[in-house]
């Protein structure tokens, strides 16, 4: 799964900058039990941070950068083929809505 997800970051980096998402850094955990991938994003108004575990797990989170506010908080469980662009739609959706 990790795998899966960092292809699709470095299939989507230009896209995803385009819309003003930009990609900070990306961690890499070898946990032998359930390894995972966690990339931090930033707009003018947002912090995003996706995590994806080799199990399926996905957690995601955006914060405003000017109050703090949690705009949202998703955890879910994915299939062994999954749709990025389906599972991160309403993440990128809020990442990049005005303010």
């Amino acid at each position: 799964m990790i795998s899966k997800f960092s292809s699709w970051i470095e299939s989507n980096k230009l896209n995803l900058q385009d819309l003003g998402i930009i990609s900070e850094k990306i961690i890499k955990s070898s946990n032998n039990l359930n390894p995972s991938i966690t990339i931090h994003q930033t707009t003018d108004d947002c912090l995003g941070q996706i995590s994806v575990w080799e199990s399926g797990l996905v957690d995601m989170e955006v914060i405003s950068i000017s109050d703090g506010r949690k705009l949202l908080y998703e955890h879910q469980e994915i299939s062994n083929e999954p749709n990025f662009d389906e599972i991160l739609f309403g993440y990128i959706r809020i990442m990049t809505e005005e303010k």
